[in-house]
């Protein structure tokens, strides 16, 4: 079975593959000029070069709740966008320091769940339980 693609075709993008990206500071600031303006929000996301969905996920999750109605506060976005940054899990690199920690309390008869525990309530960096 074979088939002809038509050459000014973009194939870059399927419904396998999807590539997320968040808005950037500045696309915040243009989307909440051009909700102000009513601009329809199809074209909102053809001229912040995003998914249609992306900008409704925006709108939905980033807006200030108020008394009269929802609204898009693009400071608001951003402050969340941060927090939430910081908020997240750094992965932790499996150190000499830690492989010493580890084979000591190993060789006490510590289990793995003792040794990172202790080790978070003292604030030593530990990897998870799964790999010690």
């Amino acid at each position: 079975m074979s088939f002809e693609i038509e050459k000014n075709v973009d194939l870059s993008f399927t419904t396998m593959e999807r590539l997320y990206k968040q808005l950037t500071q500045e696309q915040r600031y243009q989307l909440d000029c051009l909700l102000r303006v009513n601009t329809p929000k199809d074209k909102i996301a053809e001229l912040l070069q995003c998914h249609l969905s992306t900008v409704y996920r925006e709108i939905k999750r980033k807006s200030k709740r108020g008394s009269k109605r929802d609204t898009y506060d693009p400071e608001f976005a951003q402050h969340l966008c941060k927090k939430r940054h910081e908020l997240k899990t750094k992965s932790t690199r499996f150190s000499d320091r830690m492989k010493r920690i580890i084979r000591w309390l190993i060789r006490a008869k510590w289990s793995p769940e003792q040794i990172v525990m202790t080790c978070k309530k003292r604030k030593i960096p530990m990897i998870s339980i799964e790999t010690v």
